[in-house]
């Protein structure tokens, strides 16, 4: 008996989609499988681990160009260094996910602030808001966007 797993069976084991094994193995995240004679994908055990791995990694945020390097790392170093590319990666993910909060935060107050003011009436203006010069449609005029907006 064989230990080699078919697509299905190796996305039964790893709760991962085949889809997203063949999108994984096309990104280098998994070997290129060996091929049964009538051309089936044949998996390892090994396999299913890796995905476990990707699957872990891709939950914390890290993008499938992190995913690889860590794939790298596992396959050629021993747990300690391989954990700590694992904190150096982490280290970074999480400066880059408090970045975004910052950013959400600060995007969320702008909110805030522009619906506020949009329970004030905008003063008789009968014009078309296109038309209408000093229109605060969205809380200041259209002539004059916030700094860093895109």
């Amino acid at each position: 008996m064989t230990s080699e797993l078919t697509i299905g069976k190796l996305a039964e084991r790893s709760q991962v989609h085949p889809r997203t094994i063949r999108f994984y193995e096309a990104k280098g995240l998994l070997p290129p499988p060996r091929r049964s004679r009538s051309g089936y994908r044949l998996y390892s055990p090994q396999d299913v681990r890796r995905l476990g791995l990707v699957r872990a990694a891709r939950a914390l945020g890290f993008s499938i160009r992190e995913v690889h390097h860590l794939m790298t790392v596992a396959q050629h170093e021993g747990c300690a260094s391989f954990q700590g590319h694992v904190a150096q990666l982490m280290v970074a993910k999480l400066q880059e996910v408090e970045q975004t909060i910052e950013q959400l935060t600060s995007l969320r107050n702008e909110l805030r602030e522009v619906l506020s003011s949009l329970e004030e009436p905008e003063g008789g203006c009968e014009s078309s808001v296109l038309d209408c010069d000093g229109c605060r449609c969205l809380g200041q005029p259209w002539t004059n966007p916030s700094e860093g907006r895109r």
